[in-house]
């Protein structure tokens, strides 16, 4: 896997929890919220993302981001860092 594709199938990930995490916080914020309610959103998002967690879903991430690199081609840049 090249450092660029490999850098985009990161961020792709990225996203993908992040936008299952939002949601949470997001509803996390509702004012007529009891604990029992949050203790359940957590929960489920717990739930959401160990479902995630498995050989068919980091596929079609994959995918996700061969398609992505496809698209931006020479426009997609990351810096080069040497340890």
């Amino acid at each position: 896997m090249s450092y660029v594709l490999y850098s985009i199938t990161v961020t792709v990930i990225s996203e993908t929890v992040m936008r299952v995490t939002d949601n949470l916080a997001t509803s996390l914020q509702a004012s007529k919220l009891s604990a029992s309610e949050g203790r359940t959103m957590a929960e489920r998002t717990v739930d959401c993302l160990t479902q995630m967690r498995n050989e068919n879903k980091f596929e079609e991430i994959y995918e996700d981001a061969v398609k992505l690199q496809k698209e931006l081609g020479k426009w997609f840049f990351v810096p080069f860092v040497q340890e």
